[in-house]
């Protein structure tokens, strides 16, 4: 379950940035993306990797979150195709698949792993980071 983010937690770090949320289910596109915009996050969404990598030509992002099961390209060929091209920008792999979360290491790539279902504070709190700090992190959310 995803949990709505308290007011604290929506102190709008993330003013001017930009992220991209790559997924292919619709909920989680709106739930993450109206908490990434309240916390004051410049939010684009593409409904797969394919469309992902089409809005990774369009602008530079500072994070991207991406999931791991996705028709036509998934979160792990995404990942291949934005470390040969854009080789310095954060991506947060989300997955309700226990194995991908529980070998991140095996990841190469992802700036950190994040299970599905997450909650929505910790999510924020990882894409502060990640702004802050695009040096992966060692781990899981």
């Amino acid at each position: 379950m995803v949990a709505k983010p308290q007011p604290e937690d929506c102190d709008m770090n993330g003013y001017g940035k930009r992220v991209l949320i790559i997924d292919d289910d619709q909920d989680i596109l709106c739930l993450t993306g109206t908490a990434l915009v309240d916390a004051g996050y410049n939010v684009y969404s593409a409904s797969d990797g394919f469309e992902g990598s089409e809005e990774m030509r369009k602008r530079r992002y500072d994070v991207v979150l991406v999931d791991y099961h996705m028709p036509r390209l998934n979160g792990l060929q995404f990942i291949d195709i934005c470390r040969a091209m854009w080789p310095a920008t954060p991506i947060i792999l989300m997955s309700g698949d226990i194995y991908s979360t529980e070998h991140l290491g095996e990841v190469e790539g992802a700036y950190t792993c994040v299970a599905k279902p997450f909650q929505l504070s910790e999510l924020l709190a990882l894409v502060n980071q990640a702004c802050r700090d695009p040096q992966p992190v060692v781990g899981t959310a």
